[in-house]
């Protein structure tokens, strides 16, 4: 029986009794199948028990083991962490790269519009002008073109 214990242990690795992985924990497998063979072996040479459960209640490892065991979990997670914080850095970079692309774009839209708007407003304003030289109400010198002394409320007209 110890055998078939010690057969379905050491076909396994150790992450599988101790991962935090559900998918690489292993732990109701291995004590089925140490369990079937148990069973098997109970039966083949007849010793006249009948087994119901068979599980491990604890593992125990050299001291010197668990500390590589600790040694080895921490250099996997330093380059996890480092893996992390490189794909991490790379979107940054491509959050940051997309938004001054994006902000490069805005501003020429914006650029492009107010160009557009103040096209327009010189297209008016020329149109005015033409008005203006067919038809001048503003008076010409500048001596003219002191402030009225009128209250205000009353219809101003420069130059009248």
């Amino acid at each position: 029986m110890r055998n078939s214990v010690l057969n379905v242990i050491g076909s396994n690795q150790f992450s599988a009794f101790i991962s935090t992985d559900p998918s690489q924990f292993k732990m109701e497998a291995m004590e089925s199948n140490m369990l079937a063979n148990a069973e098997a072996a109970v039966q083949t040479n007849n010793y006249g028990i009948e087994l119901r459960y068979l599980g491990i209640k604890k593992l125990e490892l050299p001291e010197s083991s668990t500390q590589e065991v600790f040694k080895q979990m921490s250099s996997e997670r330093a380059i996890l962490v480092s893996k992390i914080q490189r794909d991490g850095d790379t979107v940054a970079a491509n959050i940051r790269t997309e938004a001054n692309s994006e902000s490069a774009r805005l501003v020429a839209d914006a650029d492009a519009e107010a160009k557009r708007i103040r096209g327009e407003a010189e297209a008016e304003v020329a149109q005015y002008f033409k008005v203006f030289e067919q038809n001048p109400v503003w008076p010409t010198s500048s001596s003219n073109l002191t402030p009225s002394k009128r209250p205000l409320g009353q219809e101003c007209h420069p130059g009248f």
